[in-house]
């Protein structure tokens, strides 16, 4: 076990544990097999890990299964407690929410009134320098085709928006809610692997599927 993690209620390992863990890793890595005998000294070494393993889990399963129900009572103890404050934050967030998306409409709606009056300005202005340079009044058809030519360039002032709360700032968050998947393009769809998988086991492999390829990936079980 690491020097530097400490684990309330945690049994002392043993150095003799810690020296089995260090020849069966090393004779893991440094056998090599070239007959039967061989073959059969690789199988040893597998049931020789298992069986400390086993050791292990007697020692450590019943530390985990209490720090584990410790665990989850302090996790559902204090779920409890915030619970009333996360509801009580969820609420007002959204109140804040509507309140801000209400002020932009109203923003957006009063931008779309000054664009119109200054259409009508504009077609107004226009209007007047067609009629005076049809009346033969050059110079106020000049004055009126100069008032649409201002007005034209003129940007539309942008309403000002009203400042956030002290702390509250806003975050655009686009998502996605599909609402007719048969036409969603292929490039936004993904692999069903678990799927795939059931399939592969119930047809050992032997059932082609277009753009797969089934691999057996052998498990190697000892007793």
């Amino acid at each position: 076990m690491s020097d530097n993690l400490v684990i309330f209620g945690a049994p002392e390992t043993t150095d003799d544990m810690d020296a089995k863990a260090v020849d069966v890793l090393d004779d893991a890595k440094q056998h090599a097999i070239f007959n039967r005998e061989s073959y059969d000294g690789c199988a040893e070494i597998v049931r020789m890990a298992k069986a400390f393993q086993k050791e292990v889990h007697a020692v450590w399963d019943p530390v985990c299964t209490e720090t584990n129900k410790a665990h989850k009572a302090a996790t559902k103890a204090r779920k409890d407690q915030l619970a009333p404050f996360v509801e009580a934050e969820r609420i007002a967030k959204g109140k804040l929410d509507e309140w801000d998306r209400e002020q932009q409409r109203k923003r957006d709606e009063e931008r779309r009134q000054r664009e119109a009056e200054q259409r009508r300005l504009l077609e107004e202005a226009q209007r007047k320098a067609e009629e005076a340079a049809e009346q033969g009044k050059a110079d106020e058809a000049e004055k009126a085709l100069e008032a649409a030519v201002e007005l034209e360039s003129m940007p539309v002032v942008e309403p000002e928006p009203e400042a956030a709360p002290s702390g509250v700032s806003y975050i655009d968050n686009w998502k996605a809610h599909v609402i007719d998947e048969s036409k969603v393009p292929r490039e936004f769809l993904t692999v069903d692997y678990t799927k795939l998988n059931k399939f592969a086991k119930l047809t050992e492999g032997q059932q082609a599927v277009a753009g797969v390829e089934f691999v057996n990936e052998r498990i190697v079980r000892t007793v």
